[in-house]
């Protein structure tokens, strides 16, 4: 069983009034953000509003991705983080309206699997927007992931107005996929609600297609599948146990589409093991025909194993070949998931297909990919709009054209032809 270190973090104010950076978030090049780096740090974060005036973060950080280290008149090994924030009126501001860092240290045996779990607080006001830059420090090894955390405080009835925890740990809750059975409680910020309005979508997603094809998406059906109330105690919380597949969507209020939303999308997410959804993410480099036999054949495994080593021609070849399109589709899953898998997304497509950009340029409503050099026109650009979406802040769709094209069909054929696409 994973053991845990759940800290209240003593934080050093370093800014007290508003100042500003040279350079705004949305000229810098965010190319880290999508990816996940073995021995290294990859922490995650989850907003909560205290009050009005307050909001806390929750941070999560595996031992097993730092770097212990030990002296000589030491007898147990030690690892140190800094976690180092600042709070931005927007990704197109310069003003930093909050900043400070801690040190978090621990020690233990190296590769000893437990998760280190605490929160820190910082100033936002309602009704306001802002982004949270977080920047985990392994101080020993010398390697640090910054990220991304956008902050909304301009509605009561939000996603962050919510905390979730563990039901037997009491721990907070880092993902809104929940596993089949698990029960969780819900608290809200506001203790005068009394009860939570369910709305539960049992719904198959098409997957995206590719970026030169013009299409029109169906828009989403509001009208859910099944209809379910939860009821508060004294305290504050819910309890609930999520029974099925699909869209969990939790409300305090009807009257508009906001609240708080979880999701059961398979057994194994992110990651993909079984057969079925090896086979799904195929589609973007696979015929029609190829796709359709994958499908409908008994025997799906042997098919599967027949199509990497037809493409490879040389079964290490094919082991590779899987292990890294599958690595993007899990990363994929991690980063770019909305109310539906992330390697269905637009966002996903490219990434698999093409693999990490080699620029990411993100803005409050927009991100710009980029594969090659900067300003060099053999460079490939994708531009993604963001979508406002009630179930989720992290939904994009492509500005697809027909500019795309060759360049999509030589990144498939690379694949096809046992070559993993890498841009320049």
């Amino acid at each position: 069983m994973k053991r845990y270190l759940f800290l209240i973090l003593p934080v050093i104010i370093v800014l007290l009034d508003y100042c500003t950076t040279t350079t705004k978030i949305t000229n810098k090049n965010l190319s880290s953000l999508y990816k996940t780096v073995q021995n290294t740090l990859n922490p995650k974060y989850v907003v909560y509003h205290e009050s009005d005036s307050i909001s806390k973060v929750y941070f999560k950080i595996e031992t097993r991705d730092l770097l212990y280290t030990k002296k000589e008149s030491d007898e147990k090994f030690l690892a140190k983080v800094k976690l180092k924030w600042k709070l931005f009126e927007s990704y197109e501001s310069k003003k930093i309206v909050d900043s400070s860092f801690t040190i978090l240290t621990d020690r233990g045996e190296p590769g000893t699997d437990k998760n280190i779990i605490g929160h820190f607080e910082f100033k936002a006001e309602t009704p306001n927007k802002y982004v949270l830059q977080v920047m985990a420090t392994d101080i020993y090894r010398r390697s640090s992931k910054k990220v991304f955390v956008e902050v909304d405080k301009t509605n009561p009835h939000n996603r962050q107005n919510f905390m979730l925890r563990d039901d037997l740990s009491g721990l907070p809750l880092f993902d809104k996929h929940i596993p089949l059975g698990k029960t969780i409680r819900i608290k809200c910020n506001n203790p005068l609600i009394q009860t939570l309005y369910g709305r539960h979508y049992n719904r198959n997603f098409p997957l995206a297609v590719p970026p030169f094809a013009i299409y029109n998406p169906k828009s989403f059906e509001y009208d859910a599948d099944s209809l379910f109330m939860l009821s508060i105690n004294g305290k504050g919380v819910f309890r609930t146990e999520i029974a099925g597949k699909g869209i969990y969507h939790l409300q305090t209020d009807t009257t508009n589409k906001l609240g708080l939303t979880l999701f059961h999308l398979n057994e194994n997410f992110p990651t993909v093991k079984l057969v079925e959804e090896l086979i799904l993410p195929l589609r973007y480099i696979t015929t029609r025909k190829e796709f359709d036999e994958l499908l409908k054949t008994e025997n799906q495994k042997k098919q599967l194993d027949y199509f990497w080593l037809n493409v490879s021609s040389n079964p290490d070849r094919a082991r590779e070949l899987i292990k890294q399109y599958y690595a993007r589709v899990q990363d994929a899953n991690r980063f770019l998931t909305s109310y539906t898998e992330g390697w269905r997304t637009d966002r996903g497509m490219v990434y698999i297909v093409f693999g990490h950009p080699n620029v990411i340029y993100k803005s409050s409503n927009s991100e710009s990919w980029v594969y090659g050099e900067e300003n060099n026109f053999m460079s490939v650009n994708f531009n993604f709009t963001k979508v406002s979406n009630p179930f989720s802040d992290n939904d994009y769709i492509l500005a697809r054209s027909p500019i795309y094209k060759s360049n999509y069909y030589k990144a498939v054929d690379s694949w096809r032809e046992g070559r993993i696409f890498v841009s320049n």
